[in-house]
């Protein structure tokens, strides 16, 4: 959800980040997008993260094949 032009809630259910407040400057926007009601609560987000296989599509990925590259 976005807080304002500079902060954005984020929420990684699956992926161990708590819900908290971000500033925009620190993340990387990719094209990955997972759609659910404004201000949902994390069970509904984490449904709609494992009901659109986003990790598989983002293992994939050329940024995260480059990443992995780097820490092999």
């Amino acid at each position: 959800d976005v807080i304002d032009q500079n902060r954005v809630l984020v929420d990684g259910p699956l992926t161990g980040v708590p819900r908290q407040e971000y500033r925009l400057n620190n993340l990387h926007l990719t094209k990955y997008r997972i759609k659910f009601p404004f201000t949902a609560p994390t069970r509904i987000v984490r449904k709609a993260w494992t009901e659109s296989d986003l990790k598989a599509q983002w293992k994939v990925s050329p940024w995260s094949v480059k990443a992995q590259n780097i820490c092999k």
